[in-house]
C-alpha cells in the first residue's frame, strides 16, 4: 500500500532529524551526510527485511479498516436506500417464484 517509500527519501528524512543534525554538525563525531547515506545504503536489505513484517501488518490492518468502514456504510445506509433494496429484492423473489408457476399454468391451459 502506501508504506513502501524510497530509501533515498527515508534517508533525507533521517538526515533532517534534529538529533541526527546535531550529531553531524559536531565535528568531533567525524560524520557527514555522505557517510550516513553510505551506511544506510549498505544496510538496505536489512532495513527492508525488518520493515517487511511491519508493512504486512499495516496492510492487513488497513484492509480490516476498509472492511469495517464498508460494513458501517452498509448498516447506516439511508432508509430510502434500504427501502429500494428491499423492494428490489421482493420484486426479484416475485419473478423467480411466479415465473415458473405461470409457465406451468400456461402449459396446462394448452392441453
Amino acid at each position: 500500500m502506501g508504506y513502501e517509500r524510497s530509501l533515498s527519501h527515508l534517508t533525507n528524512e533521517i538526515l533532517a532529524l534534529p538529533d541526527v543534525r546535531t550529531g553531524i554538525d559536531d565535528p568531533s563525531n567525524g560524520l557527514n551526510n555522505d557517510f550516513i547515506r553510505a551506511r544506510i545504503g549498505g544496510m538496505t536489505e536489512q532495513i527492508f527485511q525488518a520493515a517487511a513484517s511491519r508493512i504486512d501488518s499495516f496492510e492487513k490492518q488497513e484492509k480490516a479498516i476498509a472492511t469495517a468502514r464498508a460494513e458501517l456504510a452498509r448498516q447506516t445506509a439511508e432508509p430510502g436506500d434500504v427501502l429500494i433494496q428491499f423492494v428490489a429484492a421482493l420484486a426479484f423473489l416475485a419473478f423467480t417464484i411466479s415465473g415458473p408457476i405461470l409457465l406451468l399454468r400456461s402449459g396446462e391451459k394448452r392441453k
